[in-house]
């Protein structure tokens, strides 16, 4: 077809297929429509994804405790016209990549970090180790939980902010007032 596919849209296609040689076809076939150069912009668009900076940006935000940054991720999300969504949705897969991580690391033959280019399986290996399993946990319930509330929530954000807000403000308790975490005071 000669096309002119960045690696990044090629792996982002692969993501969205779950391995289905058809689906991934199909996707990029859908993808063709947009011309002879298709970028992971608009890809991502396409596919209804997020790009994976987003939710790197967030769960470094929610390990580090800092809450009070996250009004303004919003605004700037809100702003730039991100679907809460399809957030939602990527950062519920991340942390969960984030998790497999954490518990099987680098023995694994795992697919999950297998979409991950290089520069992101280093940013997804860092913020696994500044975490403990159950933080993790804690975090990936508390996205399913936003996921969940998103149909029923006044606007599309709130779910997902006080979801990180909350992981954020638990990550920053002392750990004898939680089962889990460490002292992540600034």
């Amino acid at each position: 077809e000669k096309l002119k596919v960045e690696i990044e849209v090629l792996t982002l296609i692969a993501v969205r297929a779950q391995g289905g040689l058809r689906d991934a076809l199909s996707l990029l076939d859908k993808l063709s429509s947009l011309g002879d150069g298709i970028s992971v912009a608009e890809a991502q668009t396409m596919l209804g994804l997020t790009s994976i900076k987003l939710s790197q940006n967030l769960i470094d935000a929610v390990l580090a405790g800092r809450a009070s940054d996250l009004p303004t991720m919003f605004d700037e999300l809100i702003s730039s016209g991100v679907d809460f969504l399809a957030f939602n949705r990527d950062v519920l897969e991340y942390v969960r990549k984030l998790l497999v991580w954490k518990i099987a690391g680098s023995s694994t033959s795992n697919k999950l970090v297998l979409d991950l280019l290089p520069a992101d399986l280093e940013i997804l290996k860092r913020q696994a180790d500044s975490a403990s399993p159950a933080e993790l946990m804690h975090m990936t319930r508390l996205f399913l939980r936003s996921y969940k509330e998103l149909a029923g929530a006044p606007t599309p954000d709130l779910p997902l902010l006080l979801a990180a807000i909350e992981g954020a403000r638990t990550n920053n308790l002392h750990p004898l007032n939680l089962p889990f975490g460490k002292n992540k005071s600034k």
